[in-house]
């Protein structure tokens, strides 16, 4: 039954793998620490008979993704202040090839893209300063596409 849905394809290839991993860790009375990771690899490939001027020729398709993530989390609650601290990471990217024959010439075609982001913030609440309670933060993104 499986050759009947594969259409024809010969050579099908797939691998696939997926890893997730969180740790939370309680450093104190009133701190915390969270860290997680996720990982993913998607690949495919496959040949197709393809005729062309009376000959008949192979394509060959490969195709995948990546998928990499992590973020950190640590939270301080003080007697007279809140620090909360976050960073993440993430990156993707996915690929296609094919490597067909036109007029009798091998022809390769190659795409790839990815994005990459990385980001931080910082929050401090409730600071002690003289008469005033100060709250202050920042935040940071760092994004990069290729298409």
């Amino acid at each position: 039954m499986l050759p009947d849905l594969l259409g024809g394809f010969d050579d099908f290839g797939a691998g696939v793998g997926d890893f997730y991993g969180k740790i939370r860790w309680q450093t104190g009375k009133r701190s915390m620490l969270n860290v997680s990771v996720l990982g993913s690899i998607d690949s495919y490939s496959f040949s197709k008979p393809e005729e062309e001027g009376g000959l008949i020729y192979s394509k060959n398709e490969l195709m995948g993704w990546k998928n990499l993530s992590g973020a950190v989390l640590w939270h301080v609650d003080g007697n007279k202040s809140i620090m909360t601290l976050k960073a993440s990471f993430n990156s993707y990217s996915s690929y296609q090839e094919q490597h067909k024959y036109f007029h009798g010439v091998l022809n390769d075609l190659s795409l790839q893209s990815s994005l990459t982001e990385c980001m931080f913030s910082f929050d401090r609440t409730g600071l002690p300063f003289r008469a005033l309670k100060v709250d202050f933060g920042a935040n940071l993104r760092y994004a990069r596409f290729n298409p």
